[in-house]
Order: structure tokens, then sequence, then C-alpha cells
């Protein structure tokens, strides 16, 4: 069940510019945190964590600077048929 706020509004979409600056946002955080040491979820799940979220961030930076302003992302899907 969705919470009242978790609903998708009509008539808005996120910019691209908006999207950027929460990933950087992410970033920072993530950026500061450390597992916790002696123990295999601290010293080899976290990390890896870390290695992959960053990961992700990056290539959705990538995409999102491409991006023209002014653009509508709200599509949802991965390809465009041309």
């Amino acid at each position: 069940m969705l919470l009242p706020s978790a609903k998708p509004s009509r008539g808005k979409c996120t910019t691209a510019s908006a999207l950027l600056e929460l990933i950087k946002d992410v970033e920072l955080a993530i950026s500061s945190r450390k597992g916790r040491t002696g123990t295999a979820a601290g010293d080899v799940a976290f990390p890896k964590g870390k290695e992959n979220l960053a990961s992700v961030l990056k290539r959705y930076k990538r995409r999102l600077s491409n991006k023209p302003t002014g653009t509508n992302e709200g599509t949802g899907s991965r390809k465009t048929p041309r």
C-alpha cells in the first residue's frame, strides 16, 4: 500500500537539474559512511555496496548531464523506439 505522500502527483515532473542535485547529496552522504570494522559485513559487503552505489550514481549523472534542458524525462522507459 502506498502512503498518501508517495503517490505520484499529476502535472509535475522532476527536472534533470533537480535529480543531479539529489545525486550530489547522496554521494556526499555515502562518502563519509564507514562499515563496522572487524565484521564480514563491515569489511567486505559494505564497501562493495558503496562501490556499486557510486557506480550507479555516476552512470545516472552522466545520462542526466547529457540531457538537454526542458525535455520531459518522466517516461520511465530505458530505450525509446526510433
